[in-house]
């Protein structure tokens, strides 16, 4: 835990260093989510790995634009320039082109993509969806099982 804290004052000291804290927020954990969704214009989310991100989820659900890094399913769920924007972990530069293109935008921009991203979130987490999309995958395994075993 004090190597996480200590990560955390360390990028907390930098970006004050740079004077963004004014525009720029850290959160740990934090009791009202819901309110942070709605007060933030865009959401940021740079990591190497990611497996089906909790951050990236909500932000879509509160119709919250996305700035992700292009790893894993991230592309499942960020669709580029539509519901946000992929970035390459890889090259730091790539984020700030990300937040520039996004800052660059209209309002209404911002808005409708928000509203995309809401609606893809919307037809991805379906709960009749999911449940057939999980019905249809117990029934291919129940048909690949192998001869002998019962079930």
């Amino acid at each position: 835990m004090d190597r996480q804290a200590d990560r955390y004052r360390a990028l907390r000291d930098a970006v004050r260093a740079r004077g963004l804290d004014r525009v720029f927020r850290l959160h740990g954990p934090v009791a009202d989510a819901a309110r942070l969704y709605r007060e933030a214009s865009v959401v940021c989310l740079p990591s190497f790995f990611e497996g089906c991100s909790n951050v990236i989820c909500e932000g879509a659900a509160s119709g919250v634009p996305l700035i992700v890094s292009d790893v894993c399913d991230n592309r499942r769920f960020v669709l580029d320039g539509i519901t946000g924007f992929l970035a390459d972990p890889h090259v730091p530069e790539t984020f700030g082109d990300a937040i520039l293109r996004f800052h660059g935008l209209s309002s209404d921009a911002k808005c409708e993509m928000g509203r995309r991203a809401r609606a893809h979130a919307e037809a991805l987490f379906d709960l009749d969806r999911f449940a057939d999309s999980y019905a249809a995958l117990i029934e291919r395994f129940a048909r690949r099982r192998p001869s002998g075993m019962s079930a």
